[in-house]
């Protein structure tokens, strides 16, 4: 690993920290970081929050369109950028330390891409996480998140060195959080693809390779779910072109290189006779979803020269120095170098293994089941019919009260009778709840009193009419 640079600003604060020293290739501003991280340039926009839908990875394009949390490039050991590489799309995760050191200066990409698959981290979550150690140089600065709303955050386990510079898009940076916590929730990412590789490594060949001059052809006539194929890492790193001829358009593919060395510059892949490597192919994204090139026993891994790889790489047990552009996952348990002249890495998930697959953020999004309908809801019942209210009989004539000065109490209703005017249709006569129906705190009884109040009313103003009456007789 490299020797920590001598001086290290150990701080843990937000960008509102860094100094202005200078503008990115791209007329973004580059902020020195001093310890954490920043806002710098706006973003332009935000993917869906899903997964892309099956069948239909996306090409090569210039925005953001679908969301992918999972590990997109992992470097076991160190990771260093050199030369004239350009970018690595998607979360890139580092056991070690991490330097950016581009031949001459100028603009890495991490998280998205200025041209890739648009399968990308959402903006303002981790895309760079870093259990060591992270470092630019040669004037090399590390932008972020670039066109998604959020940016990108950064997460390093030792220290962010001194001079750093990022453009991190309104995304953080913070250091010295320990390798657990700075690669979390992918601390156990080596297991993960120690595992995964091994499992495919036990799977036997469905098919037979063949190769006839500089290609390598993988064919067969069966629709399967998975095709499997295994090839000798000497006879792989000796054909540039591959071919393949499978009868599903959809079937993930597996080859399981054996040895323990490949050096492979692959220069050509074609579907039968059509080619689908070239940038531009509608097809770009759908092939490169589907590969995946098992190194379970390789140590040493070389790809390159300046063409584009297609599918994902496995090599568990390697270091490897990367000078092509990779398409899929880039998966190394040892060293990562990536060089080359504009080198870049496009994010596509395999979709022949759960654990490499595609991760939406957030959580994992489920078809949504079409609502069950809704059942035409019954049909209210006619409420009891309020249609005319039983006239109220006439109060009995109060002509000659007992005592006219005390109020006569109404005789109860026999049980049967015919129920009283006072009853109102769908309110309920009793509230357990000991409140009224306007929920003024009043106890209802069950008996709604008002009718009681006007009758006896009555009869006490007929009583006294009849007081007075006598009165003036008397007078």
């Amino acid at each position: 690993m490299p020797t920590p640079a001598p001086r290290r600003t150990r701080l843990r604060r937000n960008l509102s920290l860094l100094a202005i020293t200078g503008l990115a290739a791209t007329g973004a501003a580059a902020l020195t970081v001093a310890g954490a991280a920043a806002p710098a340039t706006a973003a332009t926009g935000s993917p869906s929050a899903t997964c892309p839908p099956s069948g239909e990875m996306p090409p090569l394009g210039h925005l953001p369109v679908f969301t992918d949390s999972n590990v997109a490039v992992f470097a076991g050991g160190d990771y260093r950028v050199e030369g004239g590489a350009a970018e690595s799309e998607g979360l890139l995760l580092v056991t070690g330390d991490a330097t950016f050191a581009k031949a001459g200066g100028g603009v890495f990409n991490v998280g998205s891409a200025g041209y890739g698959s648009g399968i990308t981290p959402a903006g303002g979550t981790q895309m760079l996480a870093v259990g060591g150690d992270l470092s630019t140089a040669n004037g090399t600065q590390v932008h972020v998140g670039a066109n998604l709303a959020g940016g990108g955050n950064v997460d390093v386990g030792g220290s962010i060195a001194s001079g750093t510079t990022f453009d991190l898009f309104g995304g953080t940076a913070v250091d010295e959080l320990g390798a657990a916590a700075a690669m979390a929730p992918n601390a156990g990412f080596a297991t993960v693809l120690d595992d995964a590789s091994d499992d495919l490594a036990g799977l036997a060949p469905t098919d037979m390779t063949s190769t006839s001059g500089n290609q390598v052809h993988f064919a067969s006539s069966a629709d399967r779910d998975l095709y499997v194929f295994t090839i000798p890492a000497a006879t792989l790193g000796s054909k540039p072109e591959i071919v393949f001829d499978l009868a599903s358009d959809t079937a993930p593919v597996l080859i399981n290189v054996t040895g323990s060395s490949l050096s492979w510059a692959p220069n050509y892949f074609a579907d039968g006779g059509v080619r689908f490597d070239g940038p531009s192919s509608a097809e770009f994204g759908a092939w490169a979803s589907r590969i995946a090139w098992n190194l379970p026993d390789a140590t040493t891994l070389s790809l390159g020269t300046n063409g584009q790889l297609l599918g994902s790489v496995l090599a568990p047990g390697a270091d490897a120095n990367v000078t092509t552009s990779t398409n899929g996952r880039l998966l190394v348990g040892g060293d990562l170098t990536v060089s080359g002249s504009g080198v870049e890495h496009h994010n596509y998930p395999w979709t022949g293994h759960a654990d490499l697959d595609c991760t939406p953020e957030p959580g994992e999004p489920t078809d949504p089941t079409d609502p069950v309908d809704p059942t035409d809801p019954t049909d209210p019942t006619d409420p009891i019919d309020p249609t005319d209210p039983v006239d109220p009989t006439d109060p009995v004539d109060p002509t000659d009260p007992t005592d006219p000065e005390t109020t006569p109490t109404p005789d109860p209703v026999e049980p049967g009778t015919d129920p009283s005017p006072t009853e109102r249709p769908g309110v309920p006569l009793a509230n357990t709840g000991g409140s009224d129906e306007a929920g003024h705190g009043l106890a209802s009884t069950g008996v709604d009193a008002l009718p009681l109040a006007i009758g006896a009313g009555a009869l006490v103003a007929a009583a006294g009419t009849l007081l007075v009456i006598a009165r003036r007789r008397r007078a």
